[in-house]
């Protein structure tokens, strides 16, 4: 059997981080759940990749533990609605994770799973239908596998590059090394908590530097300390 820490969603999960006020693992668990219960998500995905059009939010993490460990667009929100359709064309997007204030400029054309809620629920529109799917009540992922697994060659994400449809595919393998580059020595005790500053994930340096600190059980926090 495969090692399932070489999916980069599962590693992430079981090095004990968080993302704002959830565990990785909490989030991982509600992206299965979400993948489990929604049959037009199944059956968009047995046909091509995901796509992530979101903000760096907890949100993130788990559209890509739905994702089913196959590749993921990750867009730019703030795009044209003319590179978003195109992109999503281009990349053979079935299935779209966003959130309800983003949703005109996606189509209809293909489910979009809403994660406004997340991760307690996620809304999916399909087929001119509306899904309420409770995520319900996750506190952890019980994970064994190899910590310092290379990870999988099969693509994990895909950045567009300026130009707007030229792509880069990263592996999950990449995607690991990549993350693991960037790594500071493990701090003694409690683990490092640190605010991200980014603007978009859908940059590889956007999406690195909310997931590396994950890598290292770190807590990262997108929105501001109440």
């Amino acid at each position: 059997m495969t090692d399932p820490l070489s999916l980069v969603p599962l590693a992430l999960a079981a090095r004990g981080g968080r993302i704002d006020q959830f565990e990785a693992a909490q989030l991982v668990a509600a992206g299965v759940t979400l993948l489990q219960r929604s049959a037009a998500l199944v059956r968009a995905l047995a046909m091509g990749r995901s796509a992530i059009v979101l903000p760096p939010s907890p949100a993130v993490l788990l559209a890509m533990a739905a994702s089913d460990g196959r590749g993921a667009l990750v867009l730019d929100p703030d795009a044209p609605a003319s590179t978003l359709h195109a992109q999503l064309s281009h990349g053979n997007a079935r299935a779209v994770f966003t959130m309800r204030a983003l949703v005109d400029p996606l189509g209809a054309e293909r489910p979009l799973v809403l994660l406004d809620e997340a991760p307690m629920r996620a809304t999916v529109l399909a087929g001119g239908r509306e899904f309420v799917i409770d995520l319900g009540s996750h506190f952890g992922l019980a994970l064994e596998g190899e910590q310092d697994s290379p990870g999988r060659d099969e693509e994990c994400v895909v950045m567009y590059r300026g130009d707007g449809l030229s792509t880069d595919v990263v592996s999950h393998r990449q995607l690991l090394a990549a993350a693991r580059a960037r790594l500071r020595p493990p701090l003694p005790e409690l683990a490092h908590e640190s605010d991200v500053g980014i603007a978009s994930v859908a940059t590889l340096d956007g999406l690195l530097t909310l997931l590396s600190p994950l890598l290292a059980g770190e807590a990262v926090r997108t929105t501001p300390s109440r």
